[in-house]
C-alpha cells in the first residue's frame, strides 16, 4: 500500500461490485482515493475511474464507442412523450444520437430515422408521408408534405392538399373550406378559415347591448382600434375589439373618450380652414382641407394648428377677398407667408395681419 490509499475504504471498497448502465458487471480491484480507482470488467478490461462513477455505473467499457455522455442522454430521452405531426401521443423509443431517434406510435408501430429536433418540434409523422421520391430518385418535398394533416391553433385540423413550393400550397381544413397559403404558416399552426376571419366591413355598425344601454361599432380600423358610440351620447369611446366582445367598456368611460372627435373643424396656422375625417388614435387622424387635400397627423398637432399643407405655396392666397366681422370686405395684396400677409379694403387702405385673423374676420384695423 502506498502513502496515496486511504487505508481504512480502501480495504471496504476494494472488491466490491456494480453494474454499469448498459448492464455489464464490474468489480473495484483497487482503491487509492476516491477520485482514483481500477475496476475490471467480466471479460478482464480494466478501467481507471472514479468511486463515484463505478457506483452510478456511468464507467464504460473500453470497447465500447458510446461515451459517458450519450449514456446519459439514452436515460434522458428514451421514453421522452411528445406530439406528432397529426396531433397524436408518441414517445422515444431508443435514442441512440441526435441524429437517429425512433419513436413509437399509439399502436405500437415504431418508426425511425427521426432527428431530436424533428420529435421536439412535432414533425413526426406517418411512415407514408416520409422519403418519398420523384420520377427522377430523388427527394420530393411536394410529395412529402402533400396529405400531412396538423391541428391548428384555432382547434381545427388542416391537411395539405397541393404544394408548389414553401410560399405557395393549398390546405383543406376539417370543415371543407380550402385555402391558399405558405408552408410555415402550416407548419406553425397559424392558419386560420377564412370564415372565422371578420371583415372590417361587417364590424362598421355591429350592435349589443352593454350596461343596458345600446352600443353600435362606428369606426374599425383594426382589432385594437375601434370606436364606439352609445345611445342618446355623442362621446366615441377608442378601444379593442375585445373589449367589445366581452362588453368591458363602460358607457360613462371619460377616459378612453378622444379629444379629437370626427367633424371638429380648425383653422390651421397656415390659414386654411381644415376638418376630422377619421380618428384612429391619438397618433393616427386624418384631415382634410377646403381644397379637398388629406393629410395624416396626430392630435397634438391638431390642437396646435400646425398641421402642414402639402401645396402651402407663397403665391396661392394673393388675391382672395373676405368679409371682416366688422363688415369691411378686404383682399390679401401681398402675401409674404401665413404669419405675414398685407390686406387692403375698398378704399385701398392697407394693413398688415396673419392668415388667421383674416380667415376669421377679425381684422379691425380699417
Amino acid at each position: 500500500m502506498n502513502q496515496y490509499t486511504h487505508p481504512n475504504l480502501a480495504t471496504e471498497r476494494v472488491g466490491a461490485v456494480s453494474t454499469s448502465t448498459v448492464g455489464e458487471q464490474m468489480v473495484c480491484i483497487a482503491y487509492r482515493k476516491t477520485s482514483d480507482i481500477d475496476v475490471t470488467f467480466s471479460d478482464g478490461a480494466v478501467v481507471r475511474t472514479t468511486w463515484r462513477a463505478f457506483q452510478k455505473g456511468w464507467v464504460k467499457h473500453p470497447g465500447v464507442k458510446e461515451d459517458t455522455g450519450l449514456i446519459k442522454l439514452k436515460r434522458q430521452w428514451t421514453g421522452k412523450i411528445g406530439k406528432s405531426a397529426e396531433g397524436e401521443n408518441i414517445s422515444i423509443y431508443e435514442y441512440i444520437n441526435a441524429r437517429h431517434v425512433k419513436v413509437q406510435w399509439p399502436d405500437g408501430n415504431i418508426t425511425g430515422d427521426w432527428t431530436l429536433q424533428q420529435f421536439l418540434k412535432g414533425r413526426v409523422c406517418h411512415e407514408q408521408y416520409r422519403q418519398k421520391l420523384d420520377s427522377n430518385g430523388r427527394y420530393s418535398k411536394s410529395q412529402n408534405r402533400v396529405g400531412i394533416v396538423k391541428t391548428m391553433r384555432c382547434a381545427m385540423k388542416a391537411e395539405c392538399i397541393a404544394y408548389t413550393n414553401c410560399k405557395h400550397i393549398r390546405i383543406r381544413f376539417d370543415n371543407g373550406e380550402e385555402k391558399d397559403t405558405n408552408w410555415q404558416m402550416f407548419d406553425s399552426c397559424k392558419c386560420v378559415p377564412d370564415s372565422m376571419i371578420a371583415k372590417k366591413e361587417n364590424r362598421i355598425g355591429e350592435k349589443k347591448i352593454i350596461h343596458g344601454r345600446n352600443a353600435e361599432i362606428v369606426d374599425y380600423t383594426d382589432d385594437q382600434h375601434i370606436l364606439v358610440q352609445f345611445e342618446d351620447s355623442d362621446i366615441l369611446i377608442h378601444t379593442g375589439y375585445k373589449n367589445w366582445k366581452k362588453g368591458t367598456i363602460s358607457p360613462v368611460q371619460q377616459t378612453n373618450a378622444p379629444s379629437v372627435k370626427v367633424g371638429d373643424t380648425k383653422i390651421c396656422r397656415n390659414g386654411k380652414k381644415a376638418v376630422v375625417i377619421k380618428y384612429t388614435d391619438c397618433n393616427h387622424i386624418t384631415v382634410q382641407y377646403e381644397d379637398g387635400i388629406k393629410v395624416q397627423t396626430t392630435s397634438s398637432l391638431w390642437k396646435s394648428g400646425d398641421v402642414t399643407h402639402p401645396r402651402n405655396k407663397l403665391h396661392d392666397r394673393t388675391g382672395e377677398q373676405r368679409l371682416q366681422k366688422n363688415g369691411v370686405s378686404v383682399v390679401i395684396v401681398q402675401y409674404n407667408g401665413v404669419h405675414d400677409i398685407v390686406v387692403a379694403d375698398e378704399k385701398g387702405n392697407q394693413t398688415k395681419t396673419t392668415m388667421e385673423r383674416f380667415l376669421a374676420g377679425n381684422v379691425e384695423d380699417f
